[in-house]
């Protein structure tokens, strides 16, 4: 199968909407918010605008570090909603981000098992003016289920009744690093990819 490892430059991909190329023409340009798991699981969006059509109602700079969400209309009327009365969001970009305490994922990967990517940015001193980027990733066992950082042990540990999944972990993967390993025939993560095999 044809793969590729996907490192910290995977940030650079995210313009490409569903960063491992998974296209939705359900949500194809559009954007708004999802109110619960159920509805990312099903695609429906809440305040849902037409980018191409519509003014683009959701600004990424009203959710990062604030505690609420301004979502403007065409009109320039506005709604205010507490960020933690929503699951997420998704922009006209095609990215995707999942709100978990208080903090913005963005979704790498939306198979079996959700992949998410943190950012997290900070000066590297109090008088330097220099950002420091350090990116970490995570997974959840479905969309309702808590953030866990993405590792071997912690993956293996939440599955422990899938001994056929253990078993292709085993063969498959060697490092945490290679669970962002990209299937492209498959197009989704080989750990989605075997996950799925296990369940046959």
């Amino acid at each position: 199968m044809k793969t590729k490892l996907l490192s910290l430059a995977v940030a650079g991909l995210a313009s490409i909407g569903s960063i491992f190329g998974q296209t939705n023409e359900t949500l194809s340009n559009k954007s708004g918010l999802y109110m619960m798991p159920s509805d990312f699981s099903t695609n429906k969006l809440t305040y849902e605008k037409n980018c191409l059509t519509e003014k683009h109602n959701i600004k990424t700079s009203d959710f990062l570090n604030t505690k609420s969400v301004k979502i403007t209309s065409s009109d320039n009327s506005t709604i205010k909603l507490a960020k933690s009365s929503i699951w997420g969001f998704r922009l006209c970009d095609g990215k995707e981000y999942r709100i978990y305490q208080g903090k913005e994922y963005l979704i790498l990967d939306k198979g079996a098992i959700t992949v998410y990517q943190f950012t997290e940015k900070s000066n590297s001193s109090p008088k330097s003016n220099q950002t420091i980027s350090k990116t970490r990733y995570f997974f959840s066992e479905d969309v309702d289920s808590p953030l866990k950082e993405l590792t071997l042990k912690n993956v293996e540990t939440s599955f422990m009744d899938n001994k056929k999944f253990h078993d292709l972990i085993d063969l498959q993967f060697k490092s945490d690093a290679e669970l962002l390993i990209y299937d492209d025939y498959y197009k989704m993560l080989r750990l989605n990819h075997i996950f799925n095999e296990s369940l046959k």
